[in-house]
């Protein structure tokens, strides 16, 4: 929706597309980890696993699948549903847990119609949060510019592309490389929301 060359990151080949997952995945954890805190839900270190699981995989020839299939049932069984608790915190904790279950499905169909679902939901968690900080009302003629123009949703929306640029000119993904990405957008392990 506001990635400009997320297409491309079609073209590139399975473990780049599962690195930029990856990489959303933990961009997002710290989501989680806040919502989980203050509404005492949930397990952050399961959470924690499913993504280690997905880092080994982006460096690894093959996975394990059944363990791969645990995954996305306990990640499911720790999924929040937001009209449970009336917040835009829990929808980015719903958003975190969709990045991460919509990765390990990857893992197994590589459909690339996931990488464009997780972009989506690391974009809509910031949406939705940044529509709630400010009270906007979705009526107002610049509802949708005062999103795209939040400092917030220009860092997603730059870490992205900058994710999709930097693995576009690379050979295979190495862990320097993993790392190199993870100090990209980390923000002192506050996560996309800044929390």
């Amino acid at each position: 929706m506001y990635i400009k060359n997320l297409g491309n990151l079609k073209g590139l080949g399975y473990h780049k597309q599962l690195a930029f997952a990856y990489l959303a995945c933990e961009r997002l954890y710290p989501n989680y980890v806040h919502f989980s805190n203050k509404n005492a839900f949930g397990d952050p270190a399961i959470l924690k696993e499913a993504i280690q699981f997905v880092r080994a995989a982006v460096l690894a020839k093959n996975i394990n699948q059944t363990q791969r299939e645990r995954l996305l049932h306990i990640v499911n069984e720790h999924t929040p549903l937001p009209e449970d608790f009336g917040t835009a915190l829990a929808s980015a904790a719903l958003d975190a847990t969709s990045v991460i279950f919509h990765t390990l499905d990857f893992m197994s169909d590589q459909n690339a119609a996931s990488l464009e679902d997780i972009s989506n939901a690391a974009t809509d968690s910031v949406h939705i949060y940044i529509q709630e900080n400010l009270s906007l009302n979705f009526q107002s003629p610049d509802f949708e510019n005062i999103i795209l123009q939040h400092p917030l949703m220009l860092q997603e929306v730059h870490i992205q592309e900058g994710i999709i640029t930097y693995l576009s000119k690379i050979g295979e993904v190495e862990e320097d490389d993993l790392e190199t990405l993870m100090a990209m957008q980390d923000k002192e392990g506050k996560g996309n929301l800044g929390l």
